[in-house]
């Protein structure tokens, strides 16, 4: 069969996506020229665990060599651009400001003695960027630990008017996000987290603090927040609402991934002897729960794939989270679900394909011709049985 070149079609962000080792990337920051190492992510060639490490989580500038082209586009972006490539460095502050009745600023100190002031609370949410789609990697799983965003607005004490947030990172990236938006499904609310894992973030993760905000693809959830000014005007703000990536409102969507046996991000192929194979993979179901993942060779018919409850929710990492938020219902939203099936297969060229049903009863679609809200069609794979 052969692939559409739909399948094959890469957007930026997509490019910017996870392969092991590292790249070194020279580039032009106004008068001067340097050598930057650029992260690579874990290759993620099989299941990978339930809860991300933080130092395999993806990051969206582990390009590939293939694909300089675009880092020659991206040394071309202001300097800012490039301190994402480490981290920001110097001092961090933010500052809540606009329409309140009294600034809140915090420092690292405050920050920590916030944490202790108000309830923390822990939650699961797969960060998924806009970028990700069944053929890449762009999608961590996190359990989540911070200051309800809300108790810090309710400290600034929001004025009549009050709509939006602009939000700005210390290395000028920017979002916006509706007030009334700040709460996700099942009770979760937008946080400013700073812990992952039940560990500290790390600098690349977004130390000392980010937000998380439930539903909500990758760019909403920005790392070392400085400054959330508070607005009445509402519409399109920030990065990648004003180039139309995300959607409206950055939601979520579908999306299906083979993993295994050894199927690789970059060619989609496998190899494998005659005879029952474990196909493994995740499915994500956005803002719905994942009802069943089915799987399909060749032309034959779908076939139910099992659904596994990961042992790690009912570990005491999870467990003993701060304020944990967490529905006993398994499959989750806005938490990916591992899947497998044992599939007999005959010697020979078989390609197959994989498809997730929600909760609601939306099917997945078999062609996805919008990218800029993350990938969401069908799954394939090649594979040569011996």
């Amino acid at each position: 069969m052969k692939v559409s070149s739909k399948h094959r079609q890469l957007t930026r962000r997509a490019l910017l996506g996870s392969a092991g080792g590292a790249v070194l990337v020279v580039g032009g920051l106004g008068s001067s020229w340097a050598w930057y190492a650029v992260p690579r992510t874990a290759p993620w060639n099989g299941l990978p665990e339930f809860l991300t490490p933080q130092d395999q989580f993806y990051d969206r500038f582990a390009g590939k060599r293939h694909e300089f082209k675009y880092w020659a586009w991206w040394i071309t972006q202001p300097r800012k651009q490039w301190s994402q490539l480490r981290g920001p460095s110097g001092p961090w502050s933010l500052r809540v400001h606009g329409l309140v009745d009294r600034e809140v600023n915090l420092d690292p100190s405050l920050l920590e003695g916030s944490a202790a002031k108000h309830s923390q609370v822990s939650y699961l949410k797969t960060l998924r960027c806009t970028g990700d789609n069944p053929w890449s990697r762009l999608m961590s799983n996190g359990l989540w630990t911070g200051i309800p965003l809300r108790n810090l607005l309710d400290e600034a004490g929001l004025q009549p008017g009050a709509n939006v947030l602009r939000i700005t990172s210390m290395d000028g990236f920017t979002a916006s996000l509706s007030i009334n938006e700040l709460d996700g499904l099942g009770g979760r609310p937008t946080i400013l987290a700073t812990h992952l894992q039940g560990e500290p973030l790390s600098k690349l993760r977004g130390a000392p603090c980010r937000l998380v905000v439930p539903d909500r693809f990758g760019f909403k959830n920005v790392k070392w927040p400085t400054s959330i000014e508070v607005v009445s005007e509402e519409g399109i703000w920030g990065n990648h609402e004003e180039m139309g990536e995300g959607g409206e409102t950055g939601q979520v969507t579908v999306t299906t991934k083979f993993l295994s046996p050894d199927i690789k991000a970059t060619s989609q192929k496998s190899k494998t002897g005659a005879g029952l194979t474990r196909f493994e993979g995740v499915a994500f179901g956005g803002t719905d729960r994942v009802a069943k993942v089915e799987i399909k060779v060749d032309s034959g018919d779908w076939m139910p794939a099992d659904l596994p409850r990961p042992v790690e929710l009912d570990g005491e990492l999870i467990r003993s989270a701060p304020g944990l938020i967490m529905s006993d219902k398994w499959p989750m939203y806005d938490v990916w679900t591992p899947w497998q099936l044992d599939v007999e297969l005959e010697p020979g060229q078989h390609f197959l394909s994989a498809r997730l049903t929600t909760e609601e009863g939306h099917v997945q679609p078999e062609r996805d011709e919008d990218w800029s809200d993350g990938g969401s069609s069908w799954a394939w794979a090649e594979v040569s049985v011996s």
